[in-house]
């Protein structure tokens, strides 16, 4: 690990940092404040700059308009004179030669190089100026062609490449003021070539130094000389200076004739000697800055080193002190108010550590757990008495064990150098078990080292392995129960499943009163049996968690309907008034479980008709908007309501000491209840943990001798009236359910059942093969095809939920097959859906589920294959 004292090269002192901050703060500054004065300076010159080349350009423009006026009205005077038209008339150019040279003579300010008449585009008369600058008699006839437009300045160009002569041309017609013929067309030309007089005005009117005339980049004119590659560079420089000399200023000007754009450019040269003198000032005033702060400098390095070093050297040897010799140290103080309160932070700063050193090294030493620090490279630093003990063996180290659990915990190790944390490692050493903790000690972005630290948790460890053990018992009792209650389910159900198969047939034959009656009883008391064993299958379901809730769409008028059509012919048995008072809308829909709403009015109502001998039993419904109280504030946006449901009887009552545990399992008011009236205890048990299950509430009022009173509150969602896709029959004549007489394979192997399952079909004028198994059943099925196939589970040879397979899988049957079994959990119908039954029916069969089904097999596939 590399030492943080190498990582730096050199140290500097606070003296030097303050200094070198104080210039570079100053220089900044100052620097600051001389660009910004620079830029406002230069903003200030180049906008000056900007405005005189603008009235430079202005006035140029100006004077060359003012050339041109005057051209323009000494070429009108001229074409209007008299004494020129006369000349004409009589034909008599001769005289025109003494008219102009009278005209040269007496007018000083003569605009014009040369004139010339054309009559019929021929030459008729010129002064003869012209061919002093190149124009021949040929030029001015190819010259006169080009100017189109009377009394309008042309530029033309006669000629090409450098000897070309650039002309302001302008054409008058000279027409005889008494007839109004045109005599002739008077050209006045201006020669641009070398023509200093025209510059000289420029230079003289706009004050500067030099005049180039120019036709684009090629000059014409010039008051002074000029290089080849000069107008060049002042067209590709954007700056006010001239990119070869840097003494002139120029300005550029295009020149405008009319407002028409032409080629010709003027460019003014003025003397850049202000602004040079101005930049050297500059240049000296940033001298004399950079050398005062120079000098500044030194001066306060010098009363800073004067008036610090003295005090930080306590404050030095404070630090040194308390960093090497590890010893107290007092601070004598300082007059400089930050040193001193620096200083006594130190002390007090260095005395605490010391104070919690001591107590590290007290907490390191007397601990019970064992600590261990290892260095980066996994090897020890040191270790405590209590880890030296652990290793101890008969007053000796034991370093082979040491180093056993060295090579176990290395990897942990490295772990820890690249970043991690490790908590709860379990290592043992000799026959204890320790759980280690590591943790990195950081220092300057490195591991430094490594504390471990153990816990002795062998006795946790036994107690976890007898937990362990014991959640394994449980866990095979609970299956074994399940297993046992599964089994015992089948097996009652199947000789239940005769019992009331065969009662139902015998109600439905018997004709005379006390047979009638015997058959009730029958019937009652396998009614009886089916409920107590429903109730234990239920709370064996209630208990391992595996009871469903389904939520679907239902009217609730059938659940009025329902509890009004059981239990209102009871009451009318026992004499017993039975009230429903309902103050809900019946064509309302809810969406819960119907099923388990049925069965927790089933419950309670069978309880208060049981238990009430005279007097009534009454039921109420009411629907109010508190259901915020049992549902989040996301589920509160549907439409959810409040059912309460409150049933009442006048019947024993329970006494104030049963109210806390009548929904206790196996509980009833009073021990001799069960001897009187029977039942399994078990029926509130469900009920509360239904309503628990629905995120409802239920609570119970109750006197001994004046009744109970059970108010349920459940919350219960509004929705829409569903679609109706079946078809409800209604009638009782079950031969009239279907139009032909349908072949069912019944697959059962208890002959009891397949008797009472065959009677049930034939009612329905089904022709029934029984099958004993299933193989049996998959050797008819090769041979012979069926209307529909009604399944047993648990059989010989071949179960119903393989059979079923097979026949999908296999066979491809499409067959509907109507599983019967007598095992009532929800995994077995699952088993049997997911094998590819259509429908399931449990034992024992009831003539009400079984037309039902019927029904259902009518509707889903009888009716979808006509």
């Amino acid at each position: 690990m590399i030492n943080g004292d190498e990582t730096v090269k050199k140290r500097n002192s606070l003296v030097n940092i303050t200094v070198r901050s104080i210039f570079v703060v100053f220089s900044v500054l100052t620097a600051m404040i001389l660009l910004f004065s620079y830029q406002i300076s230069t903003r200030a010159v180049n906008q000056e700059m900007l405005r005189n080349m603008h009235q430079t350009s202005s006035l140029l423009q100006n004077l060359f308009d003012t050339h041109l006026a005057q051209g323009k009205h000494l070429q009108n005077n001229i074409a209007g004179n008299t004494a020129l038209q006369q000349y004409l008339v009589r034909h008599e150019e001769k005289r025109l030669d003494g008219y102009f040279l009278h005209l040269e003579k007496t007018d000083t300010n003569m605009v014009f190089d040369f004139h010339f008449i054309t009559r019929q585009h021929h030459i008729l008369w010129d002064d003869g100026n012209a061919p002093f600058f190149g124009l021949h008699e040929a030029e001015l006839e190819q010259l006169s062609k080009g100017v189109t437009f009377y009394n309008k300045w042309h530029y033309v160009r006669a000629g090409t490449g450098e000897r070309a002569i650039h002309l302001l041309v302008r054409r008058v017609p000279v027409v005889d003021e008494r007839s109004g013929e045109i005599l002739g067309k008077l050209y006045g030309g201006i020669v641009l070539n070398n023509n200093l007089a025209l510059l000289e005005q420029f230079k003289i009117a706009s004050d500067v130094s030099h005049v180039i005339l120019t036709v684009g980049n090629l000059p014409v004119a010039s008051t002074g000389e000029i290089s080849d590659n000069f107008i060049a560079a002042l067209n590709s420089s954007s700056e006010f200076r001239s990119p070869l000399d840097n003494k002139y200023l120029y300005s550029r000007t295009p020149l405008y004739i009319a407002g028409a754009e032409t080629p010709l450019l003027v460019y003014a040269m003025q003397d850049n000697a202000n602004i040079l003198s101005l930049e050297y000032n500059y240049q000296i005033s940033l001298l004399f800055y950079v050398v005062s702060v120079f000098l500044a400098a030194l001066l306060a390095r010098f009363l800073i080193q004067k008036r610090v070093a003295g005090e930080l050297s306590g404050l030095m040897q404070l630090a040194q002190g308390c960093s090497y010799d590890k010893k107290s140290m007092t601070y004598s103080g300082s007059k400089i108010k930050e040193f001193n309160h620096i200083g006594r932070t130190l002390e007090k700063t260095f005395n605490d550590l010391r104070d919690k050193e001591r107590s590290f090294q007290d907490l390191f030493n007397f601990s019970l757990s064992p600590i261990i620090v290892w260095d980066s490279q996994g090897e020890v630093i040191r270790m405590n008495p209590a880890a030296e003990r652990i290793f101890d063996r008969h007053g000796e180290f034991y370093s082979e064990e040491f180093l056993s659990f060295q090579s176990k915990i290395r990897p942990q190790l490295s772990m820890i150098n690249e970043g991690a944390s490790i908590t709860g490692m379990n290592i043992s050493v000799f026959e204890t078990i320790y759980r280690w903790n590591l943790s990195p000690i950081d220092l300057e972005g490195g591991v430094h080292s490594i504390i471990t630290q153990g816990q002795d948790i062998t006795t946790l460890i036994e107690a976890e392995q007898q937990s362990n053990l014991a959640r394994m018992e449980a866990e095979k009792s609970a299956k074994a129960r399940a297993d046992f209650l599964a089994k015992m389910s089948h097996e009652i159900r199947t000789p239940l499943n005769g019992i009331l198969g065969i009662s139902q047939l015998l109600k439905q034959s018997v004709t005379q009163p006390d047979q009638s009656e015997k058959v009730d009883v029958l019937c009652q008391s396998g009614e009886h049996l089916l409920t107590v064993l429903n109730d234990i299958l239920d709370f064996s379901r209630l208990e391992q968690g595996k009871f469903n809730i389904v939520f679907s769409p239902f009217s609730f008028t059938s659940l009025i309907s329902s509890v009004d059509s059981i239990y209102r012919p009871l009451c009318r048995e026992k004499d017993l008034e039975f009230i429903i008072i309902n103050t809900v809308d019946e064509h309302i829909y809810l969406n819960n479980d119907k099923v388990r709403l049925n069965q927790i009015m089933h419950n309670l109502l069978s309880n208060a008709v049981k238990f009430t001998h005279k007097g009534r039993v009454s039921v109420q419904f009411e629907l109010i908007d508190n259901a915020a109280d049992f549902v989040s504030e996301e589920e509160t946006e549907a439409q959810l309501k409040c059912l309460n449901i409150t049933v009442g009887d006048t019947g024993i009552g329970i006494s104030s000491e049963k109210l806390e545990s009548i929904f206790e399992p196996f509980e009833q008011s009073e021990k001799t209840t069960t001897r009187e009236y029977g039942g399994s205890g078990l029926g509130l048990t469900i009920v509360k943990h239904l309503v628990a299950l629905l995120g409802g509430t239920i609570r119970v009022r109750s006197l001994v001798g004046t009744g109970s009173q059970f108010i349920l509150s459940i919350p219960v969602e509004l929705v829409d009236e569903p679609q109706e896709d079946s078809v409800h029959y209604g009638q009782t004549n079950y031969r009239d359910l279907f139009d032909r007489s349908l072949s069912l394979l019944l697959v059962e192997d208890n002959r009891t059942n397949a008797f009472i399952a065959r009677a049930f079909c034939e009612k329905y004028a089904m022709h029934v093969d029984w099958a004993e198994d299933g193989l049996v059943a998959l050797d008819k099925l090769k041979t012979h095809q069926y209307d529909v196939i009604l399944m047993d589970n648990q059989m010989p040879n071949l179960d119903g939920v393989e059979a079923t397979q097979i026949i999908r899988r296999n066979l491809k049957l499409t067959t509907p097959v109507f599983a019967c079994t007598a095992d009532g959990y929800e995994l077995t119908r699952n088993e049997f859906l997911n094998a590819g039954a259509d429908y399931v029916i449990v034992k024992p069969i009831k003539e009400q589920a079984l037309y039902e089904a019927f029904c259902y097999l009518k509707e889903r596939f009888l009716l979808s294959q006509e």
